[in-house]
């Protein structure tokens, strides 16, 4: 946007103060017991299963709310213990998605 007063002229960008799911910390999702939805939405796809070890930044759930898809990913190289939602089921925020395993029950990597 650019606005123009009779001596100079301005440039403005408008300030987001928006949470994204991007800005969001997910290293806390296996000491917190899961990967926790960021907002409420709907499941649109989940991507793992129990028992799936999987790799740190995989899709796990795909997650719509307000027309927009959230892709939430693996905090760290896990091992899916249980899903907390089913495809198109409405979720609220903070409800745990997938739970992880602990280190120690997992064996070695």
């Amino acid at each position: 946007m650019r606005a123009i007063s009779s001596a100079s002229s301005y440039h403005l960008r408008p300030h987001c103060t928006r949470r994204t799911a991007s800005a969001i910390t997910w290293s806390r999702a296996a000491s917190e017991g899961g990967l926790r939805a960021p907002l409420p939405g709907t499941v649109t796809a989940i991507h793992t299963a129990p028992g799936a070890a999987v790799a740190r930044g995989a899709v796990l759930v795909v997650l719509e709310a307000m027309k927009t898809v959230f892709r939430l990913t693996a905090p760290a190289d896990l091992v899916v213990a249980s899903l907390g939602c089913r495809v198109g089921e409405a979720v609220a925020e903070g409800q745990v998605l997938v739970g992880f395993a602990d280190a120690e029950a997992a064996g070695p990597a």
